[in-house]
């Protein structure tokens, strides 16, 4: 055999050895996987029967488990209830700290506030101060025509007027932090016109949309001295700033720079009369005093209580507020006090001219338009009006309603006035009571007059005839009160006396009982006047009621005994009354087509005339009048008696439209 028979024989034993070794070792992996199997099958079987016997030993182990599970839940939610508790008393005692903490910080604020840190300041130094200051006023002022349209904030508003503390006649600036703490020095004819180193002035252009106050003081605390500085649009509080030196010629040149910067630029000082609480002699009582007072008493056992009510509702301050806010001037808001006698009569002056120029422009006549806005601006500088960021060129007064309006308000702060001067009283007589003292005040004798008198049946029926003119309101009266004023000057030799009445509003009667009858400023516009500067009534009392103001429908009206004496007839208005008037004339008789039917006339109280006819209607070809009814105008207040005072409630369903 050759070679190659020889390996082809080899090859093929050796192909047969390896598929047997391959076969055997197939076999022994079967077999190890049948044994795995075994041992598997029968671990199974053992876990199978170990399982099987506990189970009732289970069942009984997991009631006990659910039974510490819930014991355990109810730990748990005890715990965490305790926790949550504690926690909460954690939280509560940080907040009270943290008040604690802010308490004190605004303490230590206020503190460092009210005690400004004092240096030695040079020229320069309040030179750059106050330049800080007029930067600030004059973002304010361009903030005024740009801010036309916005609603004030109302914690930069003064809301409530307080009884301010004087100190030797000079009051600080309530707006200043700790105010009574500081007081004004007074000054020396030689340094400054006025007695106290105090000013406010005001700055008013319908224009430039201006309308804005400037308080100057300086003031004095402890051994150092301060300029004081507040400035704003009217009605507002506005900025303030406070100046310390430890020099008084310092803290003077810095005062009248101030002084004298602003009244260059236009400022004009106003005059204001302050509300104060100062001491007073309570030993000084006048003798209508003496002879009301007793050793024990109450106002109740004094004063009737139908009186009582009648003070009430004349002394309404808040009432008679209302009343001029609604016009514009705001009697709280205004910088720091009243308004003087001098500031009110200067404003007067201002309407008076006024006047003219808008007779001009009624007329058709030519007139100067710029120049009625001028004196508007100046008005508003003289009696300050809180019109808020309103557009100031809306409340130009360029027409007789207007100034009818203003006329009106001037006298009512007037009124105002004296009433607030009558309730200051009271505090200086700590003895009297608040009543007595209002009504002692007054200088009147007041009584009610009982139903039954002969006296309430006449009035009542001269009141209630002019209703019945067909549409006029109702009236019905709740209390008639005689007067007795004295008037020493009452001109009762004059012929024609007749009972007249006459309206106004309720503010105004504190003024009337008390300083009596006054004819209209002679400065005062015409135009409120159509037949002249006197005073008004009427043999109507609807002719009367409108003039008055009411609240909640009560009114008051006067029913006066009026010497008219030689009466001279018009039938049209007249400015220049009682100049035109005949000089053996005593008064004017205003003709009205309604008159009460003078058949009816009465004589009554000492040959005084009584218009108790119910009213008819006259012809008015024969008067040509323009007026509705009779009207008389005296010109000297001798020719008048107050008599009664008639308090009544109105029937407002009809008024508006009857008027």
């Amino acid at each position: 055999m050759g070679k190659k028979s020889v390996k082809k024989v080899k090859n093929k034993e050796n192909k047969k050895i390896q598929t047997n070794k391959s076969k055997k070792k197939k076999e022994i992996i079967k077999k190890q996987k049948e044994i795995t199997k075994t041992k598997v099958s029968k671990n199974k079987s053992k876990n199978k029967n170990k399982t099987k016997k506990p189970k009732k030993i289970n069942s009984i182990q997991k009631k006990k488990n659910k039974k510490e599970e819930k014991e355990i839940e109810k730990k748990n939610i005890k715990e965490e209830k305790k926790k949550e508790k504690e926690k909460k008393k954690e939280k509560e005692k940080e907040k009270e700290k943290k008040k604690e903490k802010e308490k004190k910080d605004e303490k230590e604020k206020k503190e460092e506030i009210s005690k400004p840190t004092i240096k030695k300041i040079n020229k320069k130094q309040i030179n750059k101060s106050v330049e800080k200051e007029v930067e600030i006023e004059d973002k304010i002022d361009d903030s005024d025509e740009e801010e036309n349209n916005f609603q004030p904030n109302s914690n930069n508003s003064i809301t409530t007027t307080q009884n301010i503390i004087s100190k030797n006649g000079a009051v600080v600036d309530i707006n200043l932090m700790d105010s009574h703490l500081y007081s004004v020095v007074q000054s020396k004819p030689s340094q400054f016109k006025n007695k106290f180193f105090s000013c406010v002035l005001m700055y008013t252009n319908l224009k430039k949309n201006n309308n804005k106050f400037y308080i100057i003081q300086l003031l004095k605390r402890d051994n150092f001295y301060y300029l004081f500085l507040r400035w704003g649009r009217v009605g507002k509080v506005g900025s303030q700033n406070l100046i310390a030196f430890n020099d008084f010629n310092d803290a003077y040149k810095a005062f009248m720079n101030k002084y004298t910067d602003k009244t260059e630029y236009g400022y004009q000082e106003i005059f204001i009369d302050f509300e104060r609480n100062e001491e007073v002699d309570n030993n000084n009582n006048n003798n209508f005093n003496d002879c009301i007072m007793t050793d024990n008493y109450n106002d109740e056992d004094i004063i009737d209580k139908r009186v009582k009510s009648l003070i009430e509702l004349i002394y309404d301050l808040n009432f008679a507020k209302e009343q001029i806010k609604a016009i514009g001037y705001d009697n709280e808001k205004l910088p720091l006090g009243n308004l003087s006698d001098e500031n009110i009569s200067e404003g007067y002056a201002i309407l008076q001219e006024l006047d003219e120029l808008i007779q001009k422009k009624e007329r058709k006549k030519s007139y100067d338009v710029n120049k009625i806005s001028d004196l508007t601006s100046q008005y508003y500088i003289k009696i300050p009006h809180n019109f808020g960021f309103n557009r100031m060129s809306n409340f130009i007064l360029d027409s007789s309603e207007k100034l009818e309006k203003e006329i009106e308000l001037i006298e009512n702060i007037k009124n105002i006035k004296v009433t607030s001067s009558i309730i200051q009283e009271k505090a200086k007589n700590s003895i009297q009571g608040e009543l007595v003292t209002k009504y002692v005040e007054l200088e009147c004798n007041i009584t009610v007059l009982e139903k039954d008198n002969y006296k309430y049946e006449f009035i009542s029926k001269y009141l209630t005839n002019s209703t019945k003119i067909p549409g006029s309101p109702q009236l019905s009266i709740l209390e008639i009160y005689e007067l007795e004023k004295p008037n020493k000057d009452y001109k009762s030799g004059l012929n024609n006396k007749k009972y007249l009445w006459y309206g106004n509003t309720l503010s105004n009667y504190v003024s009337l009982l008390k300083d009596g009858f006054k004819l209209p400023p002679a400065n005062a516009p015409i135009t409120a006047y159509s037949f002249g500067k006197g005073i008004y009534f009427s043999d109507m009392s609807i002719k009367s009621c409108f003039r008055c103001r009411f609240q909640n429908d009560i009114g008051l009206m006067m029913l006066c005994e009026v010497a008219l004496g030689n009466i001279e007839q018009r039938n049209r208005g007249d400015y220049n009354l009682p100049n035109s008037m005949n000089k053996d004339c005593n008064s004017i008789k205003i003709m009205g087509i309604n008159i009460p039917n003078p058949s009816d006339d009465t004589i009554f109280d000492d040959k005084t005339t009584l218009p108790l006819g119910e009213p008819i209607k006259l012809d008015n070809k024969e008067l040509k009048t323009f007026f509705a009814y009779n009207e008389y105008v005296v010109y000297d207040v001798n020719q008048i008696k107050m008599k009664y005072l008639v308090m009544f409630k109105l029937d407002n369903s009809n008024y508006n439209n009857f008027y």
